[in-house]
């Protein structure tokens, strides 16, 4: 879909996010659309499968770091680099939609409002009616300490005496509930205060998604330490229903295709410092 073969982009990714201008709203509010569409000028694929032809509409309810990052009033971040990537290699044009809860996805999708979902989930956890694609990357819980911890130190920190803090999200409160009866967890909505906390010894250890935690350990906790990695079954993905599996299909496999060119390990290493195993 290259200006002149078809091997090159039209604009590179990092000019495409600087003249897209994306500003990132609170939840429910839209980020500007970017035109990603190919320069040629013709039709391109899937255009006829979209709610409006040539633009792929995607709203999403991950909207934290390091998926969504609002710099000087700018949107980026690695969820905001799938979806350009993605809308350039299916020749389309992105526009990308923020909301709160995963319920508000599977509603505006119903609607007819966007065409994909950005969610956390695995195909168990989906409403009927709805399809899931290839995932992106897996999202796992993260134990972030100044100490490596042991899993049989669990039984210890599940007392009434002991307090921990956790990140207000739907992923990680399942992980907390399951795991812990009696250790007293207070959810926040900041990851800064959550990661000071430990920093500060307040807490023995905090509960964070772990992209989210291995982005703040990258970029500004390096006394800290992913003290355990948990897994939780699900990955970051896209959802769609049913009656658009044939688009759901050439956005996976354009995740397959990014995944097999390392591409998405190179996302990954920017955002994070390390490839995540998929």
């Amino acid at each position: 879909m290259g200006c002149e073969t078809g091997e090159r982009r039209c604009v590179s990714r990092a000019t495409a996010l600087r003249l897209a201008g994306y500003a990132f709203a609170a939840p429910a509010m839209a980020w500007l659309a970017s035109s990603l569409a190919g320069c040629g000028g013709s039709t391109p694929p899937y255009s006829d499968q979209t709610l409006q032809p040539g633009a792929l509409t995607i709203i999403s309810a991950v909207s934290w770091p390091p998926f969504v990052i609002d710099q000087d009033g700018e949107a980026m971040g690695l969820g905001v680099t799938m979806c350009e990537t993605i809308g350039e290699d299916l020749g389309l044009e992105i526009t990308p939609l923020s909301c709160a809860t995963e319920e508000e996805v599977y509603e505006a999708l119903r609607a007819r409002t966007a065409d994909l979902g950005g969610i956390i989930a695995n195909s168990e956890s989906i409403p009927e009616g709805f399809i899931l694609s290839e995932p992106v990357m897996p999202c796992n819980i993260s134990l972030v300490s100044k100490a490596m911890l042991r899993e049989q130190d669990f039984g210890d920190f599940d007392v009434p005496e002991t307090s921990i803090l956790a990140i207000d999200q739907p992923i990680v409160r399942e992980w907390v509930e399951a795991t812990f009866s009696k250790l007293h967890v207070a959810y926040e909505a900041d990851p800064l205060a959550i990661l000071n906390a430990v920093r500060a010894g307040t807490v023995p250890f905090c509960v964070l998604t772990r992209p989210e935690a291995l982005y703040y350990l990258n970029s500004v906790y390096s006394t800290l330490v992913e003290g355990l990695m948990e897994p939780s079954g699900k990955s970051f993905a896209y959802v769609a229903e049913e009656a658009n599996a044939e688009l759901l299909d050439a956005v996976s496999a354009s995740i397959v295709s990014l995944e097999d060119s390392g591409e998405i390990a190179s996302f990954e290493a920017r955002w994070f410092g390390t490839q995540l195993a998929h």
